[in-house]
């Protein structure tokens, strides 16, 4: 086999599966949307009957509560980070662009690990 053969290999089979995944895709986005309709009512259900759960037979439906936080104002919030010593508040993951940013100025950043991955990427004549 040559270089020919592999690449036209790989753009059949990468096509395949893109067809399969997005048949997929359809089937399950189709089978989410049912299911979202399904726990509004049980919601609905459950706020209405003054309950947090429902034993059946089938299963036992229950409320959840998700909370969720975003930053508004960046430069308050790292205020009041900085101000209250607050670093509780922060995760810990370097910025992936940013760190390249100082990679590509040969600037090493102390207690950061670099790894590289080489992969092969196949372009569609």
């Amino acid at each position: 086999m040559n270089i020919a053969d592999l690449t036209r290999d790989y753009i059949e089979l990468r096509t395949k599966k893109n067809q399969v995944e997005k048949l997929v895709k359809e089937k399950v986005d189709l089978i989410k949307a049912k299911m979202r309709f399904l726990e509004g009512k049980i919601l609905a259900f459950l706020q209405q009957s003054g309950q947090e759960s429902a034993k059946t037979k089938f299963g036992t439906p229950y409320i959840t509560k998700k909370v969720g936080f975003n930053i508004a104002n960046a430069d308050e919030f790292f205020n009041y980070v900085i101000e209250n010593d607050a670093v509780d508040l922060l995760t810990k993951k370097v910025n992936s662009t940013a760190a390249k940013a100082y990679l590509e100025d040969e600037v090493k950043i102390p207690g950061v690990k670099i790894y590289t991955e080489l992969k092969v990427g196949v372009k569609k004549s």
